[in-house]
């Protein structure tokens, strides 16, 4: 559980997570796990980050006076997470989490979400613990998706996809939208780099077409590594643009990778960290499954939508499909308007080259969609 624990903290939101061949990052776990746990005999004492402490001393006035309710000390991180930490602990005999939020407006997010999807059965539940900064919600056993797939077997490993594939589509029918949750603004602007509020609370349409104009006005300005590909992704997402939008929007996590999906051996339990859940809809969806598989496995996709369309009750429709395929990129625009389409860098994204990152990431989906064309 300690490495559960790790992973829910793993700094930048391990957003690139998806192309990446995860049993090659299985290879580095012990090294987080060593690292992490590298506190002294009292954890408490030495150099301690401040986030961190600021953290433990709001969540242990909470335990204080809560019965019932523990920290456990022996899983203290030894790095807080970038935009939370989350601790271990139990109430009443059962294992939770201590979610502390560095930023309050992330929380009464995640929270409401949280909330909405309650009765979807996959996501934590939530403790009627009040506090402005902390959600206690339900530790869900197992581990990230990718690090189960060496102790199942193959045709486990394939059911498990099978069953991603129909919470899915369970979660599309039901996912609350824009007549249950707070409906999106179309006349919220997009403030100077990134803005939390606008990329949670902008309806659909307001969000689509900001993406693509900021976008587009980066590559019209400039000659980018793999220009002509860009250039070819972004004008498909604007010439599909109205049968795109023309899908029912609603409220769906935003963070879609494998370190976010939980599974006990070979059954999924759920989702976890949605602090950045967004409008979207079905083709958005569907395309991030769709840029989610790794060239070494490209059957996920198959097995993902043979699931889907159990549950649906029949086939995707080819223009679903197609626009699936189009909308495949569109999670990697939204990083690629934010670190370009901003006056000015943020330290943290030169230090990791994130502009970089995103047009290999961009032109990495695009030859994914390639490949399973190819094999459709």
């Amino acid at each position: 559980m300690a490495l559960l624990r790790t992973l829910w903290q793993w700094p930048g939101n391990l957003e690139y997570f998806p192309l990446i061949d995860h049993r090659l990052f299985k290879k580095t776990i012990p090294n987080i796990i060593q690292e992490s746990t590298k506190m002294p005999s009292d954890k408490r004492s030495g150099n301690m980050d401040p986030r961190l402490a600021l953290a433990l001393s709001e969540i242990d006035a909470i335990v204080q006076a809560t019965p019932n309710l523990t920290l456990d000390e022996d899983y203290l991180p030894g790095f807080p997470g970038g935009t939370n930490t989350a601790l271990f602990g139990h109430l009443n005999g059962k294992p939770i989490v201590f979610k502390y939020f560095h930023d309050k407006e992330r929380k009464n997010h995640e929270e409401k979400v949280l909330e909405l999807f309650q009765k979807t059965g996959y996501v934590p539940q939530i403790y009627p613990i009040k506090n402005d900064s902390v959600l206690i919600i339900e530790r869900l056993p197992g581990l990230p998706f990718f690090m189960v797939e060496e102790n199942i077997s193959l045709d486990e490993w394939e059911g498990l996809f099978n069953q991603l594939g129909q919470v899915l589509a369970r979660i599309v029918k039901i996912a609350p939208g824009a007549d249950l949750a707070t409906s999106g603004r179309q006349d919220l602007p997009r403030e100077p780099g990134f803005d939390y509020k606008f990329y949670c609370t902008a309806n659909l349409e307001t969000f689509f077409d900001t993406v693509i104009e900021i976008s587009a006005g980066v590559l019209e300005t400039s000659d980018l590594p793999h220009q002509s590909l860009l250039e070819n992704s972004l004008n498909n997402l604007r010439a599909n643009r109205d049968a795109i939008l023309a899908y029912r929007s609603f409220i769906f996590l935003d963070d879609f990778h494998y370190s976010n999906i939980i599974a006990q051996g070979p059954s999924l339990q759920g989702f976890i960290d949605l602090e950045m859940s967004r409008y979207s809809n079905e083709v958005l969806v569907l395309g991030s499954v769709m840029a989610s598989v790794i060239p070494s496995q490209l059957e996920r996709w198959s097995w993902i939508k043979t699931g889907y369309e159990t549950v649906r009750g029949n086939r995707l429709n080819p223009e679903t499909i197609y626009l699936s395929e189009i909308v495949a990129p569109f999670n990697r625009w939204i990083r690629f308007m934010w670190y370009w389409g901003c006056d000015e860098v943020p330290d943290w994204a030169k230090e990791k080259n994130l502009r970089m990152s995103v047009i290999q990431d961009i032109k990495d989906v695009v030859n994914i969609i390639e490949s399973l064309r190819a094999i459709s």
